[in-house]
C-alpha cells in the first residue's frame, strides 16, 4: 500500500523542527536534551532497499524520505527518532531477519478479548524459539521508530488498517491494556510534534491525546453533551478524552471555563480540577471544596495529592472524617492492586494527610490498626504515622508491627522506625530478634534491618 507523498513534506518539517529550536532553545521538552532538534546524516536509498529486502518489510515512503533526505534517526517526539539499524531491535532483545508478514495483527480487527487470549499464551511459553515465534507474529509488520523512555515506544505500523500510522506500546504487554491507537500518520505525528513545541504546548501525553484548537475541542464538547443517542460510557470517555487535550494549553479562554464547569458530570469533576489547577486555581480549589465537603467526596480524592500544598492543613480534619466514615471510606475510588482489583482504598487521602503539617500519628492510629482496613491502605497509614511529630509516642505500636505476621506490614514498619529515628530499647532487641531469627536469610528486611543501627 502506497500514500501519495506530499511534494513539500520535506520542507515543512524542516521548517517546524527550526521553529520548536527556536522555541526551546534550553531544550525543556523532554527529551529534547538528547536529539536537540537535530538530525544524524542521512542514508541512501539504496541501503533502506536493502534493508527492506532483507527485513521482508515495505516501510512507508515518507519515513523513507525522512531517513534518505534529512537524517537517519534524530529530532523527534520524546527522544527522537532511532537510527535504520535500531528500529528492529524490541524490548524483547531479539533481532529479528525478518519482520514482515502476510498477517498483521494489531490493527482494526484487534479486540481487547483477541489480544488478551495472545498476552497470555505469551506468557505460558518457556521455551525460547516458540516465545520468539508468537512475538514476531504478535508484532509482524512493524518497526520502533523511537521511544518514550521506560518501556514505553512508538511503533510504525508497515501494514493492515494502521498502515504508516503510529501505535503506542507498553512492552510491559499488560493483557488488560490494549497498544494505543494514535490514529496520526507518520507525517501528522513528527510535524504535529514540532508544531506544538512551537506553540509552547504541554508535550507530556503527546501521542495519547487528541490534537486541534481551543475552539475545535470545546465544539465537540458541547456536540458530544448535546448528543441524546450516545452509550454514557462512550460519552464519559469522549469527553474525558476532550479534556486530557485540553492539558496541552497553558491558559484557557474564560467562555471555556464556563462552559466546562456548569452542571458537569460527577465522573468529570476530578480531571476538570486537574485541568483547572494550572489556570484557573481559585475555581479548581472551589470545585473541589464543593465535593470534598459534600455527600461524595470521592469524586476528588484521586485528585487531592495534586492540590497545591499551600493553604491544604484546613482540609485536615475533613480528611480524617471521610478515613473513619464507613459510608464515606467504603465509596472512595479502587485501589489497583494485583490481587484484588476492586478492594477499597484510601491511600490517596493518606497521602493528602500526609501532606498536612497539623498531622498527628495520634488520628491515625486507630486505622492502621484496624485489621479490618485492606493491608495496602494500612502500610500506607504506618508510613504517614512516621512522619508524623508525636510518633514518638507509639514506638511500642511501631515495634509491634516490626513483628507483624504480615510481610510487608512489617517491613514498612521497620522503614518508618528507621525514619522516625525510633531506638527504644524494646525496639532494639526486636531488631536483633528480626535480624538473627525471623530474617535471617531475608536480604531484603536484613538491608532494611541494617539501617536502623
Amino acid at each position: 500500500m502506497e500514500l501519495e507523498v506530499r511534494s513539500d513534506f520535506i520542507e515543512e518539517l524542516k521548517f517546524w523542527v527550526a521553529k520548536a529550536k527556536e522555541a526551546d532553545p534550553e531544550y525543556k521538552i523532554f527529551g529534547s536534551k538528547k536529539h536537540k532538534y537535530t538530525f544524524n546524516d542521512p542514508i541512501s536509498l539504496n541501503e533502506v532497499r536493502e534493508f527492506e529486502k532483507e527485513h521482508e518489510i515495505k516501510l512507508p515512503e515518507n519515513y523513507v524520505r525522512v531517513l534518505t533526505e534529512i537524517g537517519n534517526g534524530g529530532a523527534g517526539p520524546y527522544y527522537g527518532l532511532y537510527p535504520l539499524k535500531e528500529i528492529i531491535n524490541y524490548q524483547s532483545g531479539s533481532l529479528f531477519t525478518k519482520i514482515g508478514s502476510e498477517e498483521t495483527l494489531i490493527d482494526d480487527t484487534l479486540t481487547p478479548e483477541k489480544w488478551c487470549k495472545m498476552i497470555e499464551k505469551l506468557e505460558t511459553l518457556e521455551d525460547d524459539e516458540e516465545y520468539d515465534e508468537l512475538f514476531q507474529k504478535l508484532f509482524s509488520n512493524s518497526v520502533v521508530v523511537g521511544t518514550q523512555g521506560c518501556t514505553f515506544d512508538s511503533l510504525l505500523m508497515c501494514a493492515g488498517s494502521e498502515y504508516n500510522r503510529i501505535i503506542n506500546i507498553d512492552w510491559n504487554l499488560d493483557k488488560d491494556r490494549l497498544p494505543h491507537f494514535s490514529h496520526m500518520t507518520f507525517e501528522e505525528w513528527i510535524l504535529e510534534f514540532f508544531k506544538e513545541v512551537a506553540a509552547g504546548h504541554d508535550l507530556h501525553n503527546y501521542g495519547y491525546v487528541r490534537l486541534g484548537t481551543e475552539a475545535e475541542l470545546m465544539k465537540d464538547y458541547d456536540e458530544t453533551e448535546a448528543l441524546d443517542q450516545i452509550n454514557e460510557d462512550k460519552r464519559y470517555k469522549k469527553l474525558r478524552g476532550i479534556i486530557s487535550s485540553l492539558h496541552r494549553f497553558s491558559k484557557l479562554s474564560t467562555d471555556t471555563v464556563k462552559r466546562l464547569t456548569k452542571n458537569p458530570n460527577k465522573e468529570l469533576i476530578s480531571p476538570l480540577i486537574d485541568l483547572l489547577k494550572k489556570t484557573d486555581q481559585e475555581i479548581a480549589i472551589s470545585l473541589f471544596e464543593k465535593e470534598f465537603y459534600g455527600d461524595t467526596p470521592e469524586t476528588v480524592i484521586s485528585v487531592c495529592c495534586r492540590l497545591p500544598e499551600e493553604g491544604i492543613n484546613k482540609y485536615y480534619e475533613r480528611a480524617l472524617e471521610i478515613l473513619y466514615s464507613p459510608e464515606l471510606f467504603l465509596r472512595i475510588l479502587p485501589y489497583k492492586t494485583f490481587k484484588n482489583r476492586n478492594e477499597p482504598c484510601a491511600e490517596n487521602l493518606l497521602f493528602f494527610i500526609n501532606k498536612c503539617k497539623n498531622k498527628q500519628a495520634a488520628d491515625i492510629v486507630k486505622y492502621a490498626s484496624d485489621k479490618e482496613n485492606p493491608i495496602e491502605c494500612r502500610k500506607t497509614a504506618i508510613y504517614v504515622m512516621s512522619c508524623c511529630p508525636d510518633i514518638t509516642d507509639y514506638e511500642d505500636k511501631m515495634a509491634d508491627w516490626m513483628c507483624d505476621e504480615d510481610y510487608w506490614i512489617a517491613h514498612t514498619a521497620i522503614q518508618g522506625t528507621n525514619r522516625a529515628g525510633l531506638k527504644s530499647e524494646r525496639i532494639i532487641k526486636i531488631v536483633k530478634w528480626l535480624k538473627e531469627e525471623k530474617y535471617k536469610d531475608d536480604s531484603l528486611m536484613q538491608s532494611n534491618l541494617n539501617s536502623l543501627h
